[in-house]
């Protein structure tokens, strides 16, 4: 075998282990993608959980400043 065989049957074997890299390295990008999409879904619902859960909270405190402001004016 030639020194040009050689290199070229090297080069190839390096052409192919990068091939194979960059196809598994697009994989787990992809999959790290849908993993992180499916996590700001969760968290955005989670996120809209609390706010009502605030809002609600806000609400009975406001009402019960009130009636104790109108306890206190009697």
């Amino acid at each position: 075998m030639s020194s040009v065989e050689t290199v070229h049957e090297r080069l190839e074997g390096a052409l192919s282990k990068l091939e194979s890299a960059i196809d598994e390295r697009v994989r787990n990008e992809g999959e790290r993608a849908k993993t992180l999409s499916g996590e700001v879904t969760s968290l955005r619902a989670e996120n809209a959980r609390l706010k009502r859960q605030s809002d609600q909270i806000a609400a009975r405190l406001e009402a019960a400043i009130a009636r104790l402001k109108h306890v206190l004016e009697s």
